[in-house]
């Protein structure tokens, strides 16, 4: 009787251990909206016309965020394709890839951004600033823009 009783107690805190690994696990998957507004620099080599791109601003479901970037960059038709990331308020990240200056895909993440998807536009971009170095051979583009669309965590 001692060890059926001492059974169900065991079943029983197993069962409530492993609630909170399940609701966890369940997201809602839906589209919500998704805004940003930064004010970014971007350095471009001008022998590879490489690029690393950091961005600060604030992001919905973000909070106050930074962003990293890294692709190439085509300056005949300032158009920018790359991949990156956005870092939140808590560390957590969304991935993203740029197949396009305006165009951003999200496609993935960590903590609660783990699997993410979407997408969002950039809606105005503003030239702020550029210099070029020619001991470094690189340009700097200083700049602040906002963007909107949607984000599916």
């Amino acid at each position: 009787m001692k060890s059926s009783s001492m059974i169900r107690g065991l079943a029983a805190l197993a069962v409530c251990a492993l609630l909170p690994l399940a609701w966890a696990s369940q997201k809602n998957p839906v589209p919500r909206p998704f805004k940003m507004q930064a004010h970014s620099q971007m350095v471009v080599s001008l022998v590879d016309y490489s690029t690393v791109a950091t961005a600060w601003g604030e992001a919905t479901h973000c909070g106050k965020c930074a962003s990293l970037g890294w692709g190439l960059f085509n300056p005949l038709a300032w158009e920018l394709i790359g991949s990156g990331k956005i870092i939140a308020a808590n560390n957590d990240e969304i991935f993203f890839d740029c197949p396009n200056t305006i165009q951003t895909v999200i496609t993935g993440g960590t903590g609660r951004f783990e699997g993410a998807t979407g997408e969002f536009f950039v809606v105005s971009m503003d030239l702020t600033g550029m210099e070029t170095d020619p001991v470094a051979n690189t340009m700097t583009l200083s700049f602040v823009w906002t963007a909107s669309g949607t984000i599916c965590y």
